[in-house]
């Protein structure tokens, strides 16, 4: 199956429309319009607060849900953290191998993968590796800050990111001036003040090792995902015999009608599916290759058509979208919006869905 890639647009610090476009409260829903007759149950949303791995969100509310399917619970969302999958973690599936790279091997996904990718790749690999870090190993929030005002929230994860990659290109920079020894001593202290200062789970000795990575995506991994978490019992699996989709195939492209109709078709089998889309604000794009830095990944759960007093009707989508529960609240009707607006920003172009279903 070859799959592209997307650049994750971060969570906006304002109100922005990307293509979201609310369906007014003059409209009301058609009776007997929304598929799938009965909600799906969803894990909890979490937020990418200020990092571009929408994808990893996306992948892992997908693996979530069908464990929930799989496990039959009936309430996804008061799944424990212990038994949700890290989206730090399964960014690192984010990645294309090399032809005789083993995909089987979770060891050849070391290193962070914050450059971009989507759920279709990142769920193809995770699944087949065996295993992802249970959220309570490599929590997300741990460089995230619960600070309520959103743009003093990005602004201080900014800084904790800052100090991050500034640390590892200073160890990087006075090791090639001044040799291992003086690059050590500073690896010592930096090490030191990044756990006391950043909330990091791993320890100490871990995060002053992870200078020696030769990568920066390595030396995040190594950073941010303790030991402890490569250890079978600390991973989420995959439950259940479940294939993974994409639409349109490889060299296909769709349009409105039959996306829209695909969608509905998933829905109704009671699986969620995910959306990549082209966020960028203005539109200038035409096609997914020219969105580079604005690709943006969320969840369909729902759709649905709403109608006003004069007839009128429109398509909508509920979207579970990885800017977190604030931005489902204050910004849209729950995640409602108009669904050919938003359904146009994929361009209609090869993979632009990505879902589990349970093999038969």
């Amino acid at each position: 199956m070859a799959l592209g890639l997307l650049t994750c647009l971060v969570s906006p610090a304002a109100k922005a429309w990307m293509g979201f476009n609310i369906v007014g409260s003059e409209y009301s829903l058609q009776k007997d319009s929304e598929v799938p007759k009965n909600p799906i149950s969803m894990p909890g949303l979490r937020s990418q607060d200020t990092v571009g791995v929408c994808y990893a969100f996306t992948a892992a509310a997908l693996f979530d849900q069908a464990n929930c399917v799989a496990k039959k619970i009936s309430n996804c969302a008061e799944i424990p953290e212990k038994d949700r999958v890290s989206p730090l973690d399964i960014s690192r599936f984010g990645k294309v191998l090399a032809e005789d790279e083993d995909r089987t091997d979770r060891f050849n996904y070391e290193g962070l993968n914050f450059g971009g990718s989507n759920a279709a790749l990142t769920l193809q690999n995770a699944i087949g590796s065996g295993g992802v870090a249970r959220e309570t190993c490599a929590p997300f929030d741990q460089f995230t800050s619960s600070v309520s005002d959103l743009k003093e929230a990005q602004k201080i994860e900014s800084e904790i990111w800052n100090k991050f990659t500034n640390a590892y290109n200073e160890y990087v920079k006075i090791k090639k001036k001044s040799g291992q020894g003086a690059a050590d001593i500073f690896a010592a202290e930096k090490s030191k003040e990044l756990v006391e200062t950043c909330r990091i789970r791993t320890p100490q000795e871990e995060v002053l090792k992870a200078f020696s990575e030769d990568t920066y995506e390595r030396f995040l991994d190594k950073a941010l995902v303790p030991d402890k978490c490569w250890d079978f019992k600390e991973q989420v699996s995959l439950n259940g015999d479940w294939k993974l989709n994409i639409f349109p195939s490889v060299g296909k492209k769709s349009n409105y009608k039959e996306t829209s109709e695909k969608i509905k078709e998933i829905l109704a089998t009671g699986q969620p599916v995910v959306f990549d889309f082209c966020a960028q604000e203005p539109l200038t794009a035409k096609k997914i290759a020219q969105c580079k830095g604005y690709g943006h990944s969320v969840v369909v759960t729902a759709f649905s058509k709403a109608c006003n007093s004069k007839g009128k009707c429109v398509d909508r989508v509920k979207v579970h979208n990885p800017w977190g529960a604030g931005w489902q609240k204050n910004y849209t009707d729950d995640g409602w919006v108009e669904a050919k607006v938003l359904l146009d920003r994929s361009f209609y172009e090869n993979q632009s869905l990505t879902w589990l279903s349970e093999k038969k």
